[in-house]
Formats: structure tokens, sequence, C-alpha cells
């Protein structure tokens, strides 16, 4: 089974869901609606995890799926079936380090600037001032050499410090790293497969990245790890904020000749991805009652909520999904 096939059975649940919306969460799009989706489908932690990820790629896979029977179709929704269970549970791949990918945490820009960090430690200890950056962006650079030197140029303890590091990874990800090292007189493995949709290594670079975060060992390495990425766009911020102070959607959208809808895509963009509000700037004591009455009976579809509540309107209800899903998201965290 290839990655992309073992993935999908990963994630996918027995629980219909939006083909189109798996993908454009997995590549990174960000309209409510997907985002929503991932919030929905407790998938958000994979939002942008590949951005690489082609659209008739995706769908080729699921259809390749569906027709071996571990995947059910019904018009725009699929979910895994018993056979893609037992599929799942049979194959080789190992997908247990998804549980390392944060949304937040920016693998990708992390590897540019450990790799270099690799290879400015490995070049030091040959005492070698005259090699070739593996990477020309001149901020990475910037970065890793100030890391060098606050790390206080201490060679021995910073390679003993990612020996234990790498004592720690599971051996998939051990080897996906060392096999892209650039190093004194190493070039990285003649033998790495290349890997279309970049997954083996974001996943072996989301464990290292917890790995040195989580170590209270490593201190040459914290200067690396705390990389974060703002998921909620400027815009959507300032709409958020706007909005806490107590201005109305409408006159957010006049003030920044905006659409309506553009800015009830930002408040709903923000709450998705855990910005604060307050309820009561939704809906009323009542209303939230009839709500929960509702949401605690097993009613959390669109529909069903908007009957508990007759009168709301789509932005309402929509937030009281979000704001409940999230709190279930935060005590999960706290646990």
């Amino acid at each position: 089974m290839d990655e992309l096939s073992a993935l999908l059975l990963h994630i996918v649940t027995e629980q219909p869901q939006r083909i189109i919306a798996l993908h454009g969460l997995l590549s990174g799009r960000q309209t409510a609606s997907i985002l929503f989706a991932g919030l929905e489908n407790k998938q958000l932690a994979l939002f942008d995890l590949l951005p690489r990820l082609d659209r008739a790629v995706f769908e080729s896979t699921v259809h390749q799926l569906a027709d071996a029977g571990d995947l059910a179709l019904d018009d725009k929704l699929m979910r895994r079936t018993a056979a893609g269970t037992q599929a799942l549970g049979a194959d080789k791949h190992h997908l247990d380090r998804l549980s390392f990918v944060r949304a937040d945490a920016d693998a990708i820009a992390f590897g540019n600037h450990f790799y270099l960090a690799v290879q400015v430690l490995s070049e030091a200890s040959f005492n070698d001032n005259r090699y070739r950056p593996l990477t020309a962006d001149a901020r990475v650079q910037w970065r890793v050499k100030q890391w060098w030197r606050e790390s206080g140029h201490e060679v021995a303890a910073s390679v003993a410090e990612l020996r234990r590091l790498f004592e720690r990874l599971s051996p998939a990800s051990a080897q996906a790293l060392a096999q892209r090292f650039i190093a004194h007189d190493y070039s990285g493995d003649p033998e790495l497969q290349v890997d279309p949709l970049g997954l083996d290594e974001i996943l072996a670079l989301s464990e290292l990245q917890q790995a040195i975060e989580q170590a209270g060992d490593v201190p040459h390495w914290q200067g690396l790890a705390g990389w974060r990425r703002e998921l909620v766009s400027p815009g959507a911020l300032q709409t958020a904020s706007d909005f806490n102070a107590g201005q109305s959607v409408e006159q957010i959208a006049a003030a920044r000749n905006r659409k309506l809808s553009t800015i009830t895509e930002h408040l709903q963009q923000a709450g998705i991805f855990g910005y604060h509000f307050d309820p009561r700037a939704f809906y009323t004591v009542q209303q939230e009652q009839q709500l929960q009455t509702a949401w605690q009976a097993g009613q959390h579809g669109y529909q069903d909520l908007l009957a508990a509540a007759p009168g709301l309107e789509f932005l309402q209800v929509r937030m009281f999904q979000i704001l409940q899903l999230r709190e279930q998201i935060d005590e999960h965290a706290t646990e």
C-alpha cells in the first residue's frame, strides 16, 4: 500500500466526511467550511500537513481505495469500511507518528534550520570554515549563526545531545532525518527514494521538534525547536479584535470595505483555531440554553440546532458549534 493510501485509511473514520474538505485541510486551504470540517472530524492538527498534495492524485487514491472496498463513497462523502480498518491493521506503514503533528508547529521551517545546524556542527568538528551552506536563505543562515553563537560553540556537548535525541526517536524518524543530513564529506543517502508528498520527513521533523521541546537535557538544541506559525490570517485577527471590542459584523465590514461574508469567515476561522470569544456576543443566555439542550441530546448538526433555537442566523449557530468543539479540544489537552 502506498503512503497516501495508508494515510487516508489512518485518518478517515467510519463517520462520513466530505472528500474535498479533507483534501483542502491536508493541503492548507483556509476556508471556514474546510476548517470547520477539520474541527468537527477531530483532524484540525493535520491542517497543511501536505501542502504539495495534488487534488487529482488525492481523488484518484480515494477511488482506488473505494474500488478495493476499503472506503465507501456516497456522492461527495467517504467513510472507512470494516475492510479498510482491517487493511490498515495489516499494512506495514507506521503512522503512529501523526500524534506528533501540530497545526501551529512549522515543521518545514524547523527542518530548514535543523539541517543547517547539523551541517555547521559537523564542519566545526573538523575545523572547516570553507564549506558551502546547504541553503542560500539569508534568514535561515542568520538564525543558525545566532543559535551557534548562543550555544557557545560547544561542539562536543551539542553532538552528545544530538545523539541523545536520536536515541529517543522512533527508528523510522531517526532514519528519515539521518538520510537527509548534509555534513562534512557526507551529502545524504544516495539511495534515498524521492518522497513526492514529503510525509515521512514531516513526521520525522515533528517528532524531533517535540522531543527537543519536552527534553530537559538538550539545552544546546532548545533554541531551534520553538517554531510556531500563526494559523489565523492577519485580516481575521483584526476582525476578531474589532469584534471583541464591541463592533458588529456590519460595522467592521463597512469600516474595512469588506463583504459581510468575509467578516463572518474571519470570525469562524479565528474561533476554529482557538481565538477567545464571549458567547454573549452571538446569542443570549436563553438561546444558549436551547442550543445546549439539543447539543447534550446528541443533536450537533446545523439544522438540528437551528430547529432547537428558532430565529437564530447561520453565524450564531455555527459559532456555537465552534465554541463547543473547541471546548472539547481544550479539555482534552489539559487531561
